[in-house]
């Protein structure tokens, strides 16, 4: 999870230096970066500046009211040097399989070092849906035809600075839950990507190497998933 706060401060290096301070009033967060945008936008005299907040860093209670009043420095993730940030919409999916047992599996992809699910940008003119069934085809190696988008599972928000370093991105990501009736899988070399298995919902939870795809995954009841049992238990 990601926060979003909009300051009029002219000194944003004392801010990188000793983070934010309010007396008496709590911080007004928001919990997407256009809400913040309007925020820092509504003033007739003045542009305000976005910061993009870490609560994990803080702790929860302290960036909400009532009690809200100093933010460290080292929770604010594009003041230090301040980077604008940009908007990225992404989708992915959770592909999802249950045996017949009742363990629940779930398609994880192997790449930069870590366990991940498969996701990628949206492009012009895709809706999510569509960007979610071919960033998965394409990750995964297998046809469109043999996916099924079940539902949707909301949103993980991820924060990052470009190669360039010139802007703070802040990706959103979409994320549905999905089905397949292909049983083998070719990784995309082309994204880095070395190997797709399929990990019980349990080990997943653990071994997904982005924190904020963790969160994410734990905040799903697999229960609520609705998949029936596969006829064969090597499944």
């Amino acid at each position: 999870m990601l926060l979003f706060y909009c300051t009029f401060e002219k000194s944003l290096q004392s801010i990188a230096e000793e983070g934010l301070t309010t007396e008496g009033e709590s911080f007004v967060m928001h919990r997407t970066l256009e809400a913040a945008e309007a925020a820092c936008g509504s003033s007739n005299s003045r542009r305000g500046r976005v910061l993009v907040l870490d609560p994990s860093r803080v702790g929860y209670a302290q960036i909400h009211p009532p009690k809200a009043h100093h933010i460290a420095p080292h929770a604010i993730l594009n003041v230090k040097p301040y980077r604008k940030p940009l908007a990225i919409d992404a989708a992915g999916g959770y592909v999802l399989r249950r045996s017949a047992k009742g363990k629940l599996k779930v398609l994880a992809i192997f790449r930069r070092g870590m366990w991940d699910l498969p996701k990628g940008k949206l492009e012009s003119g895709e809706t999510l849906e569509e960007c979610a069934i071919r960033e998965v085809s394409e990750e995964i190696g297998i046809k469109k035809k043999s996916l099924k988008l079940l539902q949707p599972l909301g949103v993980s928000l991820h924060g990052f600075v470009l190669p360039r370093k010139r802007r703070f991105a802040v990706k959103t990501t979409h994320w549905y839950a999905m089905e397949t009736t292909q049983k083998k899988f070719t990784p995309q070399a082309s994204e880095g990507i070395k190997a797709v298995t399929w990990m019980s919902w349990k080990k997943a939870k653990v071994e997904l190497g982005y924190e904020s795809l963790r969160r994410h995954m734990a905040a799903i009841d697999p229960e609520a998933l609705g998949l029936a049992p596969v006829e064969s238990a090597n499944s």
